[in-house]
């Protein structure tokens, strides 16, 4: 009997990679566009916070009630129903305005984002075998995330007050439909729904992972949503803030390599707390004086290490249960996750409100010295690490990739060890 490791196909799915970079390109823009918008029409921080929130709330409705729709209509008509729906959002924002009308426009562009996100993945889910789905999701997690960060760049391309760039961000995700529309007839896999476990019986299980998913949904959101905010009362100009909110998400990209590396070979919960610490670091810095470029500097840092700690995360719960649970773990990680997203731009947006801009930076270093608190409290509890560790991979967060619960099909795992088995 031989065995070898599948090679990696990427050329069938190159079309669904390229419809979710043009997808998160016009993502990332809108999002930052719409902020400096509300701040030019004088809405301050409590507003922005409340309208942007309504995204996470449209995020974790999706995530939690798409698969039925999915089941019936197809991925295809499912891709190009919600692509154009965000699309007509998009340049919807020109003809309604208000804070209540524009969280409406946000909580149903949330929900249909996350729709789109569940049908691409769970697509590179049946399309990859269970020895190369990693890599495959490692490839889609560094394409979402470097076109994320590429959209916060386009912010160059006009000013936010004028019509152009939510017209831009209309036009990115209307061409998210032609790679899917035009790759040729394709068999679609097949998509079964996960199983779920009880948020209450995951954190007695992972209090460490459950606390660390639910924080970093909090600092995630707040950053997406109020970094502008913030930027834009620094006196920053256009170009420097598309730089400012760029600088975290492709910092991530590099810098979670690394960390993964280190936590495949050592305890996780040492790498989660430095990683936790150095954000912090470098969040309560970005509280004191300092020029543009200092201030990028420790935005680097505090992407860089804090994005990674959701991959890490849930690598430390995959340690600790069996493959059969996998799934289920990683689809309460993301609910986790995504109810600490939904309300924390509107707490914190109120904190900046009441005090100072600074107070989006102080808020997040104190998030994050709290999940460090906790991992130095379970390393003295528990000193010893599970002796069974699954290889790291890169997890998108589900800010911006919403859909663990689809993440794998069980079906083309007992596939691929069924033709393995026939090859033998």
């Amino acid at each position: 009997m031989t065995s070898s490791t599948p090679a990696l196909r990427v050329l069938p799915v190159a079309s669904l990679l390229a419809a979710a970079a043009l997808l998160a390109l016009g993502h990332g823009l809108l999002g930052s566009v719409l902020a400096l918008r509300a701040l030019g029409a004088g809405e301050d921080a409590g507003a922005i916070g409340f309208f942007m929130s309504a995204h996470f709330v449209g995020l974790l409705l999706g995530a939690a009630t798409c698969q039925s729709m999915i089941f019936r209509v197809g991925r295809i008509r499912m891709f190009a129903a919600f692509a154009s729906l965000i699309s007509a959002i998009s340049v919807a924002h020109l003809l309604i305005e208000g804070v209540v009308a524009w969280a409406a426009l946000r909580l149903a562009h949330g929900y249909a984002y996350a729709v789109i996100v569940v049908v691409v993945e769970s697509w590179l889910n049946g399309h990859a075998v269970a020895q190369t789905r990693g890599r495959l999701l490692a490839i889609y997690g560094i394409v979402s995330m470097s076109a994320l960060g590429a959209g916060q760049l386009l912010l160059n391309v006009a000013p936010p007050s004028e019509f152009s760039l939510l017209v831009l961000s209309s036009i990115l995700i209307s061409l998210s439909l032609l790679p899917v529309a035009l790759a040729g007839p394709q068999r679609e896999p097949a998509i079964l729904a996960a199983g779920r476990l009880s948020l209450w019986r995951v954190w007695r299980k992972f209090p460490l992972e459950a606390a660390g998913a639910l924080i970093l949904g909090m600092v995630f959101s707040s950053l997406l949503a109020l970094g502008p905010v913030y930027a834009r009362d620094m006196d920053f100009s256009r170009g420097e803030i598309a730089i400012f909110m760029a600088a975290p998400l492709l910092a991530s990209v590099v810098i979670q390599f690394p960390l993964g590396w280190l936590s495949d070979r050592m305890d996780r919960r040492y790498i989660i707390l430095f990683s936790s610490l150095v954000a912090a670091m470098a969040a309560a810095m970005l509280t004191t004086e300092g020029s543009f470029w200092q201030r990028c500097a420790l935005s680097l840092l505090l992407g860089g290490f804090f994005i990674p700690l959701y991959s890490l995360c849930l690598a430390r719960a995959n340690d600790k249960i069996g493959e059969q649970s996998l799934l289920a773990t990683a689809g309460a990680i993301m609910m986790l996750y995504s109810l600490g997203s939904a309300p924390a731009p509107l707490v914190v947006g109120f904190f900046m409100r009441t005090h100072t801009p600074s107070a989006l930076f102080a808020s997040l270093a104190v998030l994050l010295l709290g999940l460090a608190t906790i991992v130095i409290w379970q390393l003295i509890r528990h000193p010893y690490s599970p002796t069974r560790a699954e290889p790291f991979q890169v997890t998108p967060t589900p800010s911006s990739s919403t859909s663990p619960l689809l993440r794998t099909d069980p079906r083309s795992q007992r596939n691929a060890i069924a033709n393995d088995n026939k090859k033998s």
